[in-house]
């Protein structure tokens, strides 16, 4: 959809988009219904407004269809359900730019496929660990230290650093499974580094498993069953060590997946034994 088309949908459905927005008491209504149909004393009780404040949004909102008519409790109809999630997703991307907007402001996510940023709400309950002047590498050690104590991986990685090969090695170790996906060039670094002899014996126990992508990975994930971390690019291009998102919320952890899902789709898995690409 192009831009005009955009701006003649905007006109088509501008009056009932005002209808929504600008009411905090249908909004609440709207996200309280959602999660079930309420008398009306429940609603007063969840949105601490009083009956006759209620009463009137109800009116108006089946007037619009969004809600069914009258029975003892309200629900929402069919529109009025697709409009509630999408108004709550809708406040959670909100709440997420506005929880660490120092960290969206200072990166890049040009190259975070679109689909995913429509969903950035899923990210709302997660932290920011950044280096402090008395701890530059806090985000690192941190990164690690979780690490540490899991045995299951899936990463995407646009970059290279020795420790998470020390970190992998000492996973598969321990008989766990790690997946990776990476460009390249840190295909090329970790041949260099860690030794294809030793690549190639992780490979054959099928514990190690790399893929290799050619698109602009513009973001480094990390996805355990406890937890998920994102870096990203600063907005000058380069990767930035400094800060990192972190969340064990099991939205953002499922987030995560299915980036790592999307990658993997568009790579090709690498089989160091013959130095090819299956």
């Amino acid at each position: 959809m192009d831009i005009n088309e955009t701006i003649s949908l905007l006109d088509e459905v501008h009056e009932d988009l005002k209808f929504i927005a600008i009411s905090n008491v249908r909004i609440k209504i709207m996200i309280s219904l959602n999660f079930g149909p309420k008398n009306l004393k429940m609603l007063r009780n969840e949105t601490n407004m009083n009956s006759s404040t209620i009463s009137h949004a109800i009116n108006q909102m089946e007037k619009r269809n969004l809600i069914n008519p009258r029975t003892e409790f309200y629900s929402l109809s069919s529109p009025g359900k697709i409009m509630a999630l999408k108004l709550i997703n809708t406040i959670m991307v909100f709440s997420a730019l506005k929880n660490h907007q120092k960290f969206w402001m200072e990166h890049d996510i040009c190259r975070i496929p679109e689909q995913f940023l429509r969903c950035m709400g899923m990210l709302n309950e997660s932290s920011v660990i950044e280096s402090t002047n008395s701890n530059l590498t806090k985000p690192l050690n941190t990164y690690l230290e979780l690490l540490s104590q899991e045995r299951t991986i899936k990463c995407v990685s646009p970059i290279f650093f020795s420790h998470h090969i020390e970190s992998v090695t000492k996973i598969l170790k321990e008989g766990g499974k790690v997946d990776i996906i990476l460009t390249r060039e840190v295909m090329e670094s970790l041949l260099e580094n860690t030794g294809e002899e030793k690549l190639e014996s992780c490979l054959k126990s099928s514990r190690l498993n790399l893929w290799l992508c050619d698109d602009d990975l513009g973001v480094a994930i990390t996805n355990t069953p406890r937890f998920f971390v994102l870096g990203l690019f600063s907005v000058d291009g380069t990767y930035d060590f400094s800060s990192v998102l972190l969340s064990h919320n099991s939205d953002a952890i499922r987030w995560g997946y299915e980036l790592f899902e999307y990658y993997k789709k568009r790579s090709k898995k690498v089989d160091i034994k013959k130095l090819t690409f299956i």
